[in-house]
């Protein structure tokens, strides 16, 4: 992933206090993060940044938008809306946070963080595994060539009374009996 400039925050010189930073995550954004996941969408990023003052920014993220994806099922553009909220926060110091997803440590001479990492991962993590269409609002077109391909299943067990069994299996269950 590249660095995004326009994404940066700038560490040292950071007023002690809140602020308050707002971005604009649209397509060139999701572009130049590699989100590859996302075909396009817009998410307001908003970042609440407290400077503790003893080299300690607490971060707070807030994303809301909407970003569109493939849906699994018909393959077809799908509207996911995105609401996320994030804390980390960032302290000096030279060895790394063990295994902490809350604190990120940067030596003290760092000037700045990238914070497009940090917003397309809590993007990202917004996407369920399965994602598709409600019932009845995927492409028709796709739906009929999906159903035509597929093979209605069988259930063996009711048709014969019992299941086959493979000779293999029979042959390994024979050889524990005898043991």
């Amino acid at each position: 992933m590249e660095r995004v400039s326009a994404y940066e925050l700038q560490l040292q010189g950071l007023p002690v206090g809140n602020q308050v930073f707002e971005y604009l995550l649209g397509d060139e954004f999701w572009v130049a993060t590699e989100a590859n996941d996302i075909r396009h969408g817009v998410v307001n990023a908003t970042v609440q940044v407290n400077n503790r003052g003893n080299g300690v920014v607490d971060l707070d993220f807030k994303l809301r938008g909407t970003i569109y994806i493939d849906c699994d099922r018909c393959l077809d553009e799908m509207a996911l809306p995105v609401e996320a909220d994030y804390s980390v926060t960032i302290e000096e110091g030279d060895t790394p946070a063990a295994n902490d997803d809350e604190v990120i440590r940067v030596p003290a001479t760092q000037r700045s963080i990238d914070l497009s990492g940090l917003m397309r991962d809590t993007v990202l993590l917004c996407i369920p595994i399965k994602h598709t269409h409600a019932d009845g609002e995927c492409n028709t077109t796709m739906m009929d060539l999906l159903s035509a391909h597929t093979t209605p299943e069988v259930d063996d067990d009711t048709s014969r009374g019992e299941p086959e069994v493979d000779p293999r299996w029979a042959a390994l269950k024979a050889l524990k009996d005898e043991k």
